[in-house]
């Protein structure tokens, strides 16, 4: 009894921070890119790519294709508009789609605002 107890009041303790929905990602500060040359700034789109066991990418409004190694979850919505940054890894992949990233920064862009259009 004091078992189950003890486990729900931890379960209910890190409940709250679970639910926490961001609509930025920025790096954690122990992780700070000092290459700024490697620094890829973009706007475009997230999309799922539904080969090679499927992946999250983003397509900038440019036509280049991003394939981040961690897209968070809150960003994983097809179509929805971001704008962010990231460093370019030089990694052999699987997907083999678009260019390997890390990302630095990313927030869901308004898809009324005219200077990302």
């Amino acid at each position: 009894m004091k078992i189950r107890l003890i486990l729900l009041l931890l379960i209910f303790s890190f409940l709250p921070f679970s639910c926490k929905v961001q609509s930025d990602y920025h790096l954690p500060d122990n992780s700070k890119i000092k290459d700024t040359e490697d620094i890829i700034s973009f706007s475009g789109r997230v999309v799922y790519k539904n080969f090679e066991g499927g992946f999250w990418g983003i397509v900038s409004d440019d036509g280049k294709h991003y394939d981040p190694l961690v897209l968070p979850k809150q960003f994983q919505t097809e179509g929805i508009r971001v704008e962010g940054k990231a460093r370019q890894r030089n990694v052999a992949h699987f997907h083999m789609w678009g260019t390997i990233v890390d990302l630095i920064e990313l927030k869901t862009i308004d898809e009324g605002d005219s200077d990302n259009q």
